[in-house]
């Protein structure tokens, strides 16, 4: 058995543009967590792959002609050949190489090991090995945490001799165009053959082979049910990126959001330019103890947010915060988005308005008004563009904005608002179920700063 919480997706995008947008369709589907290279912050090429590939607990490789061009950034490997060796290099040399175990010198030991030319020569040469006897660690690894798919149309797939390399004795899926019968009564009027795009007839194969692991019991969704909660309180400087890097240390231990609330005024900070964060988090795992996963998640807060206050808390219930009225600031620029309760979508709305010129000056993540059996969350967002001229600043950048936002994967509707109706509609107090009695558990406030 697996458990899974985050499926990295490898293929070349350039010829793959639609299929890695229906796999990760696909993904979401069957209520996992698909995690794509295009969506998050730009770094450099390996310490993006690296930290992408290393928080990922399965692996979707698609691929169609050509292998790619080798990179001296990545040992002189092709993109997609150095992501699939990542990942099994880290079940290869790590003891404990779940995405929520990797320590920060494992992950050096795996990229130190994928620098030396004879290592990955071991690897590529232990993989076919170990397929073909149907046995060993790399052997297990590819059965139950690997799936990867060629795309095979006729007469346009001319397979590079290189990818037939990379994927020889590989176990894969084939997928294509594939021809529909007409339906009784319209051939004489339709004789010509229709068929289903490759790109659906690949998100229908991805959801059939998760649905079926999952029914099996082989492939296990790592759900929150820790039974508690913990409450996060970050106060400081408001600087670019600050709800980001929270963020990313929120989703780099495991948690995800239950509810979310950034202003500089809601708490009446005195300091101007000041920002106050709360937020409410649920635990994905429970190998800690409550105690010692507040503390990791303290520590992991005051690695990316130095000279910060950060308290974090304990507790057995989560309130939606829009029940306290927050006061929302008189901004120019408002959004309201209903988004699937996906980890790492808020951190792609952070970093497309980042990207495109604005700042992020007040946050509303939570259910204020979202139907009970809804699968969606609401976000709100309140932005200020970053210097003058910024393309947000002006009309046509702003229906940029909307468009980019509605195009990122895993959102909803997206609709631009005024102050006055974010105010009423996070005006009325709104009950939610509690999973247990609410109580504090643990009085003991972690703080650095």
């Amino acid at each position: 058995m697996v458990n899974v919480r985050t499926i990295f997706i490898s293929s070349r995008m350039d010829e793959l543009a639609m299929e890695r947008r229906s796999a990760h369709s696909a993904i979401i589907e069957a209520r996992l967590t698909p995690i794509l290279f295009e969506m998050e912050p730009q770094k450099n090429e390996r310490a993006k792959i690296d930290a992408l590939v290393d928080r990922a607990d399965f692996f979707i490789g698609i691929y169609y002609n050509t292998l790619g061009y080798p990179s001296e950034f990545l040992n002189d490997l092709c993109p997609i050949e150095y992501e699939l060796f990542r990942f099994l290099a880290r079940f290869d040399l790590c003891d404990e190489p779940e995405s929520w175990q990797l320590t920060e010198p494992a992950q050096r030991e795996i990229t130190a090991s994928l620098a030396d030319p004879s290592y990955v020569s071991d690897i590529r040469s232990r993989i076919r090995s170990e397929i073909a006897q149907r046995e060993g660690a790399l052997f297990d690894v590819i059965s139950h945490r690997v799936l990867l798919f060629l795309r095979v149309l006729e007469p346009d797939n001319q397979i590079s001799r290189k990818l037939a390399e990379f994927l020889e004795g590989l176990p894969r899926h084939e997928f294509c165009n594939q021809e529909i019968e007409p339906q009784e009564g319209v051939a004489e009027f339709v004789p010509e053959k229709r068929y289903v795009p490759a790109h659906l007839s690949l998100f229908e194969a991805v959801y059939e082979i998760l649905q079926k692991r999952k029914t099996s019991g082989d492939l296990t969704p790592l759900q929150s049910g820790a039974g508690f909660y913990m409450e996060c309180r970050i106060s400081g400087e408001d600087r670019p990126g600050l709800l980001y890097r929270l963020l990313e240390a929120c989703l780099d231990q495991a948690c995800n959001i239950k509810s979310l609330l950034m202003s500089k005024e809601s708490y009446s900070m005195p300091a101007q330019g000041a920002a106050d964060i709360r937020i409410f988090l649920e635990p994905f795992v429970t190998q800690w103890s409550e105690r010692q996963t507040v503390r990791n998640l303290q520590s992991a807060l005051r690695l990316r947010l130095r000279n910060y206050s950060v308290a974090a808390d304990l507790v057995m219930e989560w309130r939606d915060l829009a029940e306290e009225s927050p006061k929302v600031p008189d901004l120019r620029i408002f959004y309201e988005i209903s988004t699937a309760d996906v980890p790492g979508i808020i951190m792609a709305v952070t970093r497309l308005v980042s990207h495109i010129g604005g700042s992020i000056e007040f946050a509303y993540f939570g259910r204020k008004g979202v139907a009970a059996e809804s699968q969606f969350f609401k976000l709100i967002i309140g932005i200020e563009p970053v210097g003058l001229p910024s393309p947000i600043a002006e009309e046509d950048g702003r229906k940029t904005l909307e468009y980019e936002l509605g195009s990122v994967m895993g959102i909803g509707v997206v609709t631009r608002v005024t102050r006055s109706s974010v105010e009423k509609s996070l005006r009325a107090p709104r009950s939610i179920s509690k999973k247990r009695q609410a109580g504090v558990v643990s009085s003991a406030t972690v703080t650095s700063g």
